[in-house]
This record gives C-alpha cells, structure tokens and sequence, in this order.
C-alpha cells in the first residue's frame, strides 16, 4: 500500500470487464501507479452492486457493453456511489493480443490513466 493510499488520495477504482486477460491487464496498469488503487475487479456475469457500496470507489472502469446494460451500471454507480464515475474503455482482445497492444500504444494507456484521474472537483 501506497503512502498515497494510506493518505487516502489514491483513486479508488472497481474494474468490471467481460474478459478475465483485458481485466487483468487493466488491473495492472492502474495498479502500477502510485495514485492509483484498485479496490475490486470481476466479470461483468460476476457483478454485484453491493461492490460498489462496500469499496466506494472514485472511478468504475467498465468494458464496452450494450447500452441497456452499461444504463443499469450507471444506474447503479449513480445510486450508491453517487460521486464516483464511470469511465467505459472498449478494447478488444484483437487490439494487440491485448498487453502489448496497451505497451505499444502508450497513448492508449494514457488516455485511460488520465480519464481515471480527471475527477472533479467540488
């Protein structure tokens, strides 16, 4: 644990991904920042609100969904953790073979540590 996280300024975060490999390779690019914490991560078959309750995150990162069930995520994010966000990545297990895919475009990587951090302020 992080001194950040200790301080509580690490961004919470709840990963709910439909495939295990693109989960895990999400997990641990958040997780190799010091700012960043990932309190919980499952299957997208595997989630339960009450996940949300209990590790309050500051940020979900879901996969792409079909809009029905990414609105009853967001519905939920909305109702239990009402200051988190929901930040949706659509990769695919064809954009690289995945982690070198996310290496090589570092842009990518980026984009997805920044909307991660972008939370606004009060």
């Amino acid at each position: 644990m992080s001194d950040e996280t200790r301080q509580g300024t690490a961004q919470r975060v709840v990963i709910v991904y439909r495939d295990p490999l693109l989960r895990d390779v999400v997990a641990n690019l958040l997780n190799d920042e010091r700012d960043i914490e990932v309190v919980a991560a499952c299957r997208v078959e595997h989630f339960d609100p009450q996940m949300l309750s209990e590790h309050s995150p500051d940020v979900v990162v879901a996969d792409r969904m079909p809009a029905a069930e990414l609105q009853a995520l967001l519905d939920e994010v909305a109702n239990r953790v009402p200051h988190a966000r929901l930040v949706s990545v659509n990769l695919s297990s064809d954009d690289l073979t995945v982690y070198r895919g996310l290496r090589r475009a570092k842009a990518g990587a980026e984009e997805l540590l920044d909307a991660v951090r972008d939370v606004p302020t009060a």
